[in-house]
């Protein structure tokens, strides 16, 4: 929808109409150039074509986050202990940090994770560059404390493809196979890591028991000395000779397990003793921290191996997850013939289903924008027209390929939404060209009418010649017009953070391919005209039944707006109206009628369940309440497979899921053809799982767009954890009782409590111990610890470990009884004297927490929840305000909301800015064609008009104003004034002619008729096949499609009143200004002196 001046373009033709110089004469280059213009098309077909396979393909854009985690081991330290020695001295150093924006922790059994979030603004190479020298140059943490790390979190980190393996019970042998699948895919080109879970591994255990190595006089430490000291292969220095010099190496590498039982160890009485004597030494399975387990067709699950495979930041998941399913074919021939495997998390299949659902709306798109065109311009001009819709294509993939823009399902659906409105420019160009548009037959044209006795080339000549006319007539309003649709999409650019990033590819793209259609429409179409119209008469388009029943439409259509322009009651009555249904519909969404969100849920092919018991629970225990979870997934009809890992956690944000024995999760497949959608079985379950009391068992929902927070969350913040512990549950307990709020969780969780070791430091001091002494003993001890690794004969690294035997620490009192080598004693007394671990120490049993989270220094709690079908994160967390503030926090106490809430809250607020900049640049644009206020704020009503229509149709396709339904309301602002546009100039022009008011207004609602209806279909035929692509979608399109469809009959009726009324009241003033000039002449010549 562009404008149409009338306004004769400065200078002069030649003698067939062609126009030399300027922008005028470069377009008119290609006209007359059209054996170049061709070659130039070839070239963009190829060209275009080659990029547009070649392009990477993924479901969303790949965006950046701004954060990074500082990741600080502190083995055996109690989740206090590392929050006070490890988190608090980072965070207090990190707190000044340049560019941060939030600062998170959590502090856990031997662990400490920092979380810093820079804003958004930031470049964060610069921002993780300076993270790192901070952390390095933090000094004061514990010896025991292992270096920081820095990593960066990045989307990238997620799988693309998991792999399981199962079907027979013998876990080592699918172990490995696993590890030999897993190195297989790791060289596939992009891949980052492979990640397993549930595999068996061996390890050398070094068995020991402390009470026989204190009898012998052998301290821990001696013995973890004397196995890494066996095993070495490292350099030692250089020898240096006449001629050369040499490098020397030591090297004792171990083979096998024999090498290690045959370790000599000196004992204190001068003799040496093989390993194998004073500790058992065996081959064992490492102890399991995880299990999984696979089922397919509803079968009882068998033990299973998964393999999670990790794209580089720019790898095309398509290309990487096709090569890995090639690996596996490759493999299969080696597995065992009972072995199964089972791909779960396949992005590759989502993205191919989005594009192919997005590649199947672009056809239908395309043939209803040509069925359109053909009905309104006739064969011959309506493929003209739809040549620009490849041409224009062609220009904006070389565009993506240079922007580093993939091929996503945000990209496409920009193509097919600027489908519908890139043809705009050809439709005014073509009708031009055609002869469609009555206004267009000038003085230069008259002669050039086309004759059926005309030889093809003087046809060509008078078409080019008329095509030159239009270029230089249409060039500088479609200018015009595509530049403030492009106002209203550019200002999106200015969103920022990850919604930023995921945005941005709407302008890029819409912006590419308008301005792309605007050069084709000039320079490309007319040679084509030139060629393709060359042996059709001028006759043939006007005997068409469409365009003689459409021109009585027109006629009558333009004696209703006469009639309506007589009737001043149904002006005041037709506005007035309009304005409670505006007033009506910004009422929708404060009444509950209208939902808002952040993104929609949408309903994919798979699901996950995350399970989680109380801390310390065994692994066995929570496999026994997994089996549970199977029961119920195995009786739902369209389920297909799933696995389940225990151990492991999932999380749908870029954080990483939790760990330990005590939670686990599991991917669900379902079946492709069902007739219920993942939605109505996640209900299903959801209330089936009621009935698993001892576990928090939760079924995570997917939902378009970038990764967000959860829809419900809010933060307690205070200092002591007991208060925090009640509150939150108090908390919790109010929002069970809020209809719509499921799932209701907090990150904490009270432990199975913890063993406080005071040491009685002179007591040490006098026995000859230090506390690493006694830190090492009890680690080995208790936990076990790895002493070294090594290469067997198969090149796979064996760990080497040394831990108690089982039955040696089965209480609290064992660990009071482990013997201490006293090496003092040992010294003045002449022989090894040990004391036990209660000689040095008291013990205390303390409650505790499984980890204590911090937000900006401070302690928090952070509960969330889920929103059920039918509610809103916004309206529900309105209400579990209400019920927080009415329970009142004790001092020091405070509660924070955070979530979709806050995320949309904050995402809108930078729409909203986006749209009232792209407010003001179409406002700037119109001021400058028309010079006029008043002119302006006539066409700027189409925008309002637009709001109605998106509103109601909403309402009526019972849809949410989200982020992408805001994304189309922002389009509108630019694309529904062009109607108003094409109106108010036919009628300036006019005027400007010497009509009067009346006859201004009819004659433009009669000729810009076709034009503004032929635009407004062909851009909503091009968008209603978005409406059953996906959730996400959806909503953008109904918006767009009600809004303009509504705006559009709209301004057909209400822009010729506004006209008619502002046109009225300026003649009103013009001749009540003229009369009283006149009337001013008439006395002065009354007060004349008579001669």
């Amino acid at each position: 929808m562009n404008l149409a001046s009338d306004k004769e373009p400065a200078g002069s033709l030649d003698e067939m109409g062609v126009r030399q110089g300027g922008l005028s004469g470069f377009l008119n280059y290609w006209l007359r150039s059209w054996r170049v213009t061709f070659l130039v098309l070839i070239g963009l077909a190829i060209f275009g074509t080659w990029t547009a396979v070649t392009l990477p393909r993924e479901s969303t854009p790949e965006v950046e986050i701004p954060v990074a985690v500082v990741v600080t081991a502190y083995p055996g330290a109690s989740a206090r202990d590392v929050e006070e020695l490890v988190t608090k001295p980072i965070e207090e150093r990190l707190t000044n940090l340049e560019g941060l924006d939030n600062l998170t922790s959590s502090s856990r059994l031997g662990i400490s994770s920092v979380v810093v979030e820079f804003s958004a603004n930031e470049d964060l190479k610069d921002a993780i560059r300076r993270l790192k020298e901070e952390v390095d140059s933090i000094r004061g943490l514990p010896e025991a404390a292992e270096r920081s790390e820095v990593m960066e979190i990045s989307i990238s980190d997620e799988p693309i493809i998991s792999v399981s393996l199962g079907g027979i019970e013998d876990e080592r042998l699918l172990s490995l196979y696993a590890d030999n699948l897993a190195k297989k895919i790791e060289e596939i080109p992009d891949v980052s890591s492979v990640d397993i879970a549930g595999s068996i591994n061996e390890e050398v255990r070094i068995r020991i028991e402390p009470k026989r190595l204190a009898d012998l006089g052998l301290s821990i430490g001696q013995l973890m000395s004397a196995v890494r000291t066996a095993n070495i292969n490292a350099p030692f220095g250089q020898l240096e000779t006449d001629k050369y010099n040499y490098d020397l190496r030591l090297t004792g590498r171990f083979n096998g397990i024999g090498d290690v039982a045959q370790i000599p160890v000196a004992l204190p009485d001068g003799t040496v003793a093989p390993l194998g004597t004073i500790a058992e030494v065996d081959l064992v399975l490492t102890e399991r921290e995880s299990q999984s387990r696979m089922s397919r067709g509803g079968e009882e699950s068998t033990p299973a191996v998964s393999l999670s495979v990790r794209k580089k930041t720019g790898g095309n998941i398509v290309r990487i997850v096709d090569e890995v399913k090639q690996k596996i074919e490759e493999e299969k021939g080696e597995l065992h013939s009972d072995i199964q495997v089972e791909l779960f998390a396949d992005r590759a299949e989502d993205i191919r289903t989005q594009l192919n659902n997005v590649y199947s709306s672009g056809v239908q798109t395309l043939l209803i924008v040509f069925g359109l065109l053909w009905l309104f311009l006739g064969w011959g001009p309506g493929l003209i027209t739809a040549l620009s819709v490849p041409l224009t294509f062609a220009i904006s993939f070389l565009v993506f390929a240079q922007t580093n823009t993939t091929l996503n399902g945000i990209s496409l659906f920009s193509l097919i939404l600027s489908m519908g409105m890139l043809v705009d420019n050809a439709i005014v160009v073509v009708e031009g060209i055609c002869g469609h548009q009555d206004e267009i037959a000038t003085k230069s044209s008259e002669g050039l009418v086309l004759r059926d006795r005309d030889s093809k080339e003087l046809k060509e000549k008078k078409i080019q010649a008329r095509s030159a006319e239009m270029v230089d007539k249409f060039t500088k309003p479609l200018i015009g017009g595509t530049m403030t649709t492009v106002a209203a999409f550019f200002p999106m650019l200015l969103v920022t953070g990850i919604i930023g990033q995921f945005l941005k590819v709407i302008p890029i793209v819409l912006s590419a391919t308008l301005i792309s259609s605007l050069f084709v429409s000039l320079a490309f179409l007319p040679p084509v005209a030139v060629k393709v119209l060359g042996r059709r008469s001028e006759d043939e388009g006007q005997e068409r039944w469409f365009d003689r029943q459409f021109d009585k439409f027109r006629n009558w259509y333009a004696n209703i707006i006469g009639r309506i322009l007589e009737a001043k009651r149904f002006q005041a009555l037709f506005i007035t109206v309009l304005a409670v249904l505006l007033v009506f519909g910004l009422s929708l969404p404060f009444s509950g009628l209208l939902h808002t969100g952040l993104f929609p849920a949408v309903d994919i092919d798979f699901m996950f369940i995350n399970i989680e018991r109380e801390p310390g629970t065994k692994l066995e225990e929570t496999l026994a309440t997994v089996e549970r979870v199977e029961n119920i997934i195995r009786g739902v009809p369209e389920v297909r497979s799933y696995v389940a890992n225990i151990g492991s956690g999932i999380s749908l944000d870029f954080g990483s899921g939790s760990s330990g024995e005590e939670v686990a999760s599991l991917y669900v497949n379902l079946e492709d053809e069902r007739e219920r959608s993942s939605l109505d079985i996640t209900n299903e379950l959801r209330e089936n799982f009621k009935q698993i009391t001892d576990a928090q068992v939760t079924v995570e929902e997917l939902t378009a767009g970038p990764p967000s927070a959860p829809p419900v969350e809010m933060r307690i913040i205070g200092d002591d954890m007991n208060e925090l512990d009640r509150l939150s549950g108090l908390v919790m307990e109010e929002m069970d009782q809020v209809d719509g709020v499921i799932d209701i969780d907090r990150d904490l969780t009270n432990s199975a409590g913890e063993f406080n070791f005071s040491l009685d430091q002179e007591a040490l001091t006098a026995m000859g111990l230090g506390v690493s002494d006694v830190a090492q003993t009890l680690r080995a001890s208790v936990f076990g610890t790895e002493v070294t690794t090594f290469l067997d004969q198969s090149n796979e690294e064996v760990r080497v470990s040394m831990a108690a035997f089982d039955q040696a620490v089965n209480s609290i009192d064992d660990v009071l009884a482990m013997p201490i080598l006293s090496m003092a004693r040992q010294s003045t007394m002449g022989e090894a004297t040990a004391v036990t671990l209660g000689q040095v120490a008291k013990v205390d049993l303390a409650s505790s927490v499984d980890a204590i989270r911090h937000r900006d220094g401070k302690r928090t709690v952070t509960i969330t929840a889920d929103a059920d079908k039918g509610f809103t994160p916004n309206e529900l967390t309105l209400e579990i305000t209400k019920k927080v503030e009415a329970m009142g926090l004790p001092d020091g106490y405070s509660v924070e909301f955070g979530g979709e809430q806050q995320e949309t809250v904050e995402t809108f607020n930078q729409l909203y800015r986006s749209m009232v900049i792209a407010i003001l640049l179409i406002l700037l644009i119109l001021v400058i064609e028309f010079n006029s206020f008043r002119q302006t704020f006539i066409i700027f009503l189409s925008i309002p008009l637009a709001l109605i229509g998106v509103l109601f149709g909403l309402l009526f396709f019972q849809g949410q104003l989200n982020f992408a339904a805001f994304i189309g309301l922002v389009s509108l602002t630019g694309i529904v004034v062009n109607n108003a546009i094409l109106l108010v100039d036919r009628m300036n022009s006019m005027r400007e002619k010497g009509a009067t008011i009346i006859e201004a207004v009819k004659e433009a609602a009669n000729s810009r008729l076709r034009p503004i209806l032929l635009t407004t279909l062909t851009t909503v035929g091009g968008i209603v096949p978005l409406i059953w692509v996906d959730e996400f979608f959806r909503d953008m399109a109904v918006t767009l499609v009600t809004g303009l469809s509504f705006s559009t009959l709209l301004t057909l009726v209400l822009i010729p009143i506004l006209y008619y009324r502002q046109q009225s009241r300026l003649e009103r003033k013009k001749n009540q200004a003229s009369n009283a000039v006149e009337h001013g002449k008439g006395n002065a010549v009354q007060l004349s002196p008579v001669p």
